[in-house]
């Protein structure tokens, strides 16, 4: 795994170009087996960051690719709309994969089993004691500015 503090993340993303390496489950492209050569051809092409979907995939790819790594899982509840990265058991599994940036799901839907908006903020708090980045996924300006206020390091206007 490339070791990147904080400052060095972001001195090396800034101004660049971040590629998403994601394929869902029924693509026949999901897996590591797939998104680690897109990685390291994403890399090869310039690419400054990388953005990759699930604990595997960004394992595989931060083992094999010197470049800065936006993390994030995809996990759909039956209870809300918010699947990015939306409770602190799919932020410690990115965590624990070496991201270097944990992906949130920060907009103004319901959140799952009902936690409150409040809930966003405690995750960009894990996410910082384990020295690490958070990057808010919104889709407003409204979100951008309560993200900020909640503490995220960035802001992708993903959702």
């Amino acid at each position: 795994m490339i070791a990147f503090d904080s400052q060095h993340v972001l001195s090396y993303i800034r101004g660049g170009l971040i590629v998403s390496c994601q394929a869902r489950g029924d693509n026949p492209l999901s897996g590591p087996q797939y998104m680690v050569p897109m990685a390291r051809a994403a890399h090869m092409g310039g690419a400054t960051g990388i953005r990759a979907e699930g604990p595997d995939d960004v394992r595989a790819i931060v083992r094999t690719v010197p470049l800065p790594m936006i993390g994030l899982e995809k996990v759909v509840y039956p209870d809300s709309p918010v699947y990015i990265t939306p409770t602190e058991s799919e932020v410690e599994g990115i965590i624990r994969a070496g991201a270097h940036i944990v992906a949130i799901d920060a907009t103004h839907r319901p959140r799952p089993h009902g936690e409150p908006p409040e809930a966003v903020a405690r995750l960009v708090q894990m996410v910082h004691d384990a020295r690490r980045l958070a990057m808010a996924d919104v889709s407003t300006l409204d979100e951008a500015l309560a993200a900020e206020e909640m503490g995220f390091d960035l802001v992708a206007t993903t959702l």
